[in-house]
């Protein structure tokens, strides 16, 4: 019994020494500074918020850089605001490669970010993975990186669906596995997007979309494994329908495709749960290259609800094999 009692209080003694260590460690953190000389932030500690602005004053500019406390304060705030003036997003990943990968990160946090119209260009990997994030305040930018906001849990912003921000082109796997919408919800593209990269919306959670006609390319697997998706109406222009464009969609119903495609790829349709589909006047290519499985898998394989192919163009020049493969 005695060792026992002995045991318990050198376990508490050492969870003691250890709350203690972290509230030094806590209290110590400075909660402002300088990350280059344009960019100042500080961190608020009773609104948990990290605001990010540019360095204008002799003041500020006085200020140390310290990027240390930086990166500590901005996994444990909620809201990110990025005032009038900075033109870049100021994540800890810009300045620090490794970030991502150093197996200390606090995920999950963050639930709010709010940005400024002087931002153009959101880098890769910016936000990815903060799985808290729940909205994205953005009036318009260009560009929008690599996986900048995968693995998220963005919900409903506007009645019926999610409205996402203003841009021009969204790259690789963007989106992946962060749109989360309930049953009968809508993901909402605005117009003057001009590019959806490969997986930008994979793995995503919406009934159907609209795609803009100022889209002109849409990468491959871009609306792959959406188990909720029913009705897609692609933009007018469009030429490829690119490989596993919608591979996964087990709910699929309706695909408005656009008499301007001339190639549908490898795999666009399969394991998805298309029951008809008209294959347009221009089409000319059925498939593509050899992916090395031979002729067992091709663009409809694996639809086991598929009852009807109609064939309305008359100029196809090359099928691949395997491409009627159910």
């Amino acid at each position: 019994m005695k060792r026992v009692m002995i045991s318990f209080f050198v376990i508490l003694m050492a969870f003691i020494a250890i709350s203690i260590t972290n509230t030094h460690i806590y209290a110590s953190r400075k909660t402002n500074g300088r990350l280059d000389s344009k960019i100042l932030w500080s961190y608020n500690k009773n609104a948990n918020t990290m605001i990010i602005g540019s360095v204008k004053s002799t003041k500020s500019k006085k200020l140390n850089i310290n990027k240390k406390d930086y990166k500590y304060w901005f996994q444990r705030s909620k809201k990110h605001i990025y005032k009038k003036g900075v033109s870049r997003l100021a994540t800890p990943y810009s300045f620090d490669r490794d970030y991502r990968y150093n197996g200390k990160i606090v995920y999950g946090n963050i639930s709010n970010i709010k940005i400024s119209k002087d931002i153009k260009v959101v880098p890769p990997m910016s936000y990815s993975w903060e799985k808290g994030i729940k909205s994205i305040d953005i009036p318009f930018v260009e560009y929008v990186g690599e996986e900048a906001f995968r693995n998220m849990s963005l919900t409903e912003n506007v009645k019926g669906g999610y409205k996402l921000f203003k841009c021009k082109r969204i790259d690789k796997s963007c989106f992946r596995y962060s749109i989360k919408l309930e049953k009968e919800e809508k993901l909402y593209l605005q117009k003057g997007l001009e590019y959806i990269g490969a997986y930008a919306f994979c793995g995503c959670s919406f009934e159907c979309v609209d795609i803009p006609d100022t889209v002109k390319t849409i990468g491959k697997g871009a609306l792959s494994e959406n188990k909720r998706l029913k009705k897609v109406k692609l933009p007018k222009g469009l030429e490829r329908i690119e490989e596993d464009m919608f591979y996964c969609d087990k709910n699929l119903e309706t695909v408005d495709i656009p008499d301007s495609v001339v190639q549908i790829g490898w795999c666009a349709f399969a394991d998805s749960g298309i029951k008809n589909i008209t294959i347009p006047s221009n089409v000319r290519i059925l498939g593509n290259y050899d992916h090395g499985y031979g002729t067992d898998y091709g663009i409809f394989s694996n639809c086991k609800a598929l009852k009807k192919v109609t064939i309305e163009s008359s100029k196809i020049e090359k099928v691949y094999p395997g491409t009627f493969v159910k």
